[in-house]
């Protein structure tokens, strides 16, 4: 069967909850020593979600936390601890997501999607099949975000204390500035790759888009660069400096309307 909460739920101990079918709470939901939920439906929180410790949560369905009810945007999720979720359907946070000690989160068979910003000390890994979406800034340790039948999306900013990794069948588009402190690879089988505001790699940086590759602010890559779009343009419109060899290969038009500097070759 279902467990069912109308209101809000406030466990003090550790919560292990199981259910064959959906486990629902109607508002805020808050566990003190960690939560452990396996629903073979939906799993799924109204208002805003508190988990002290650890998370681990499965569910046949989809996930939601924070969904819209009475007109009301609600719902953040905060984890103290590490948080390992695997969805059925799609994983949805109605605003920021926060987890400590890092996160695991999978989408089977349908969108990762948070409303806000996604922010964690940890590692991230993040595979929605349909798509990953963060409505806010990224911030995490280290990063691997994947959607092998959609795109990837982030409104703000990007920032990576060590590598972080993007890789989707669509487009990925990055609204704000983007700071990796290691190495950044982002490769679109079927799209597009946009970074929408200043870029700056420590490491080395792979772009290959299978249409086009566009760089909308100032870009700076300590590392070796390489920056492919296999059917598109490569559009520059900052100033772009490469302290290490660059490998620029298109098969459309390279566009700059800023300017392109390089301590090495520009091959």
């Amino acid at each position: 069967g279902s467990h069912e909460v109308a209101g809000a739920a406030t466990v003090q101990g550790p919560a292990d909850i199981a259910a064959g079918e959906d486990i629902t709470v109607g508002a805020d939901a808050a566990f003190g020593q960690g939560l452990a939920a396996n629903a073979g439906g939906r799993i799924a929180v109204a208002g805003d979600t508190l988990v002290l410790g650890d998370a681990r949560l499965q569910s046949g369905a989809g996930q939601s936390y924070g969904e819209t009810s009475g007109g009301k945007a609600g719902g953040q999720m905060r984890v103290t601890g590490r948080l390992d979720a695997s969805a059925g359907q799609g994983f949805a946070v109605g605003k920021e997501l926060r987890v400590n000690d890092g996160m695991d989160i999978e989408a089977k068979a349908g969108a990762i999607d948070v409303g806000g910003g996604l922010a964690t000390l940890g590692d991230a890994r993040l595979q929605g099949s349909d798509g990953v979406r963060v409505g806010g800034d990224l911030q995490l340790r280290k990063g691997e975000l994947a959607s092998s039948g959609g795109a990837i999306a982030i409104a703000g900013k990007v920032s990576a204390e060590q590598d972080l990794g993007l890789k989707s069948r669509g487009d990925i588009a990055i609204g704000g500035a983007t700071v990796a402190q290691g190495r950044l690879t982002a490769r679109s089988e079927a799209g597009s790759i946009s970074f929408g505001g200043n870029l700056d790699v420590a490491g080395d940086f792979d772009a290959h888009a299978a249409q086009n590759l566009g760089f909308e602010g100032n870009s700076l890559f300590l590392g070796e660069a390489r920056l492919k779009a296999d059917n598109g343009a490569i559009r520059n419109r900052g100033d772009m400096t490469f302290a290490k060899a660059v490998d620029i290969d298109t098969g459309g038009d390279l566009s700059n309307e800023g300017l392109i500097q390089s301590q090495q070759d520009i091959s």
